[in-house]
């Protein structure tokens, strides 16, 4: 069945704040930057789960779960971002803003193309296997359900989910 969506504004939307920083300005410039909390400082509830993820690996209390996931993944991904050329790096980020191009993509622009991971870079199979395991498990994991982090972002994707059935997008 095909019905109208209609955007609400909603706290959950943090949650893509968060990817498109972690993809923007942490992978995309991991060439010329080491891995730190640091690197999270331009997003500050992201910066605060980021230090309690370190705190919390730190203190070796980080060792299975979705925190865990999400933690390493963010490190994986950026180690093997530090190894791309910057053509490479441009061409992931063009593709990444592509594929969050929502309203033009729906638009049908022809200047914005969806990409799935089978159509990243063929040359890096094990970055693009890392990519699509850390995108395909980021909602389902229970990452955003973790107080400390629902706690940052006010909100949950079940609480998301509730305000668009109320507000009558089915």
């Amino acid at each position: 069945m095909l019905f109208s969506y209609n955007r609400i504004e909603h706290a959950s939307e943090k949650m893509h704040e968060f990817v498109e920083y972690i993809f923007m300005e942490v992978w995309c410039k991991a060439r010329e930057l080491e891995f730190s909390i640091e690197l999270f400082e331009g997003n500050e509830s992201l910066h605060n789960i980021m230090a309690e993820l370190f705190r919390r690996d730190s203190a070796g209390k980080l060792t299975t779960g979705a925190a865990l996931d999400f933690y390493t993944g963010v490190n994986r991904i950026f180690i093997e971002f530090k190894k791309l050329t910057d053509e490479e790096i441009e061409d992931y980020r063009h593709k990444f803003e592509c594929n969050n191009s929502v309203e033009e993509l729906c638009q049908n622009n022809t200047d914005k193309e969806p990409c799935y991971y089978g159509e990243l870079n063929p040359e890096k199979v094990e970055l693009n296997k890392q990519i699509e395991t850390f995108f395909k498990n980021l909602y389902s994991s229970g990452f955003f359900d973790l107080k400390f982090v629902r706690d940052e972002i006010g909100a949950t994707i079940g609480d998301y989910y509730k305000a668009f059935v109320r507000r009558g997008n089915n």
